[in-house]
């Protein structure tokens, strides 16, 4: 695509703050998730939207419920695109020219690397402005244009779900649980659960404590090198439970909810859903201390892991020369598995200190009110 076929004459102010939301609205992706809280947040506080559904690329991965109706064609003058800055051309293709054309284009885009790629200057020009979910995303992309780079957290808010048992995911109902969840497509060196096990096998060197680890994987591949590594050290421990399989929604929330701690030694995460999650139900967060996690993850509500930044290495994420990523210390997560399991008071001072932060800070009405005011901002509307 050239410059020349790139949409112009955006409105300065469109006519309405009304936005179309444009994503992946029934794909059981974190971008996926992400369309639906926006939708979430904006209908809490009773701004006007639209869902345009974008499923190029995921279409086999369409399970999620969407609470509102989509619909094909944008209705608003705004455009907010929770579709990745990889992905906008392939949008822009899908889309065509007169989707973009004469309205007001924000990028509301994930990223879990420091610094934006260079290979993104086409993307970028096509956005009016960008909305990024944590301070870490929005440093990156302001070094990288003059455009507005606005802070927009994510909304974290929790369906009601069924509790279950122990029994029904074939846990033992006496052991302390610690869990990680992850999707093996957002690449494993960045999710990193190899550290987790190396953590877990030096906490509890004997063999004897009553201690779980759940690994709650999807899209697990034997074709991947990593991957085959992976589940043969899980084979050969019988303390660690590895489950490879999509769970719909409501039985992931259970799963967390039967757990005892949630533990993420992530490189890098642009916003850190899972460790979120966990807060908001109560559980005691063991996580790398870097990256998008940092905008909720305290260390008086959360146990944060420190670490040695190192190079991304040619075949470990995309965009990876330049950047560089957290190795979180192995040592120190031990220490942390160690003191939730032997000082459960301790565990609960911290998991109450960590839902009370997402629950007052990332509701859908403080989201929504903050959605809300920078799109009447755009349109000008109360200025």
């Amino acid at each position: 695509m050239s410059n020349s076929t790139l949409p112009k004459e955006s409105p300065s102010f469109p006519e309405s703050p009304a936005a179309n939301l444009i994503g992946y609205a029934y794909a059981e992706l974190g971008m996926g998730e992400h369309v639906r809280m926006t939708a979430e947040a904006l209908s809490g506080v009773g701004h006007e939207f639209a869902v345009v559904n974008f499923d190029v690329g995921v279409a086999s991965r369409q399970a999620a419920d969407m609470q509102c109706k989509t619909t094909r064609v944008p209705v608003h003058d705004i455009n907010l695109f929770h579709i990745n800055a990889d992905a906008m051309l392939l949008a822009y293709s899908h889309f065509g020219k007169d989707f973009f054309q004469g309205r007001y284009n924000v990028g509301y885009w994930a990223w879990e690397l420091s610094k934006c790629p260079d290979e993104w200057w086409l993307p970028i020009e096509m956005m009016d402005e960008i909305w990024a979910p944590t301070k870490f995303i929005q440093d990156g992309f302001s070094a990288k244009t003059d455009k507005p780079v606005e802070l927009m957290p994510l909304c974290v808010e929790l369906p009601e779900f069924k509790p279950q048992p122990r029994s029904y995911f074939s846990l033992d109902e006496n052991s302390f649980i610690f869990v990680f969840v992850f999707d093996a497509f957002s690449y494993l060196v960045r999710k990193n659960p190899e550290a987790i096990l190396d953590a877990f096998e030096q906490a509890f060197p004997m063999g004897t404590e009553s201690v779980t680890l759940v690994l709650k994987v999807m899209n697990g591949s034997n074709n991947n090198p990593a991957w085959v590594r992976l589940k043969r050290r899980i084979e050969a421990n019988k303390r660690v439970v590895m489950i490879n399989k999509t769970m719909d929604r409501t039985d992931l929330l259970a799963l967390l909810d039967t757990s005892d701690s949630f533990v993420s030694l992530h490189r890098s995460e642009g916003f850190g859903r899972g460790p979120a999650e966990a807060m908001l139900l109560n559980k005691p967060v063991i996580c790398t201390g870097y990256s998008g996690n940092m905008d909720f993850t305290k260390p008086d509500n959360s146990l944060l892991v420190d670490y040695d930044l190192i190079p991304v290495e040619e075949g470990q994420y995309p965009f990876y020369k330049g950047q560089h990523w957290a190795d979180p210390k192995v040592e120190t997560a031990a220490k942390h598995m160690r003191h939730l399991y032997e000082d459960r008071e301790f565990g609960r001072k911290i998991a109450s200190a960590g839902s009370q932060y997402i629950r007052e800070n990332f509701n859908k009405n403080v989201i929504g009110s903050m959605y809300r005011e920078r799109l009447n901002k755009i349109a000008g509307v109360g200025s």
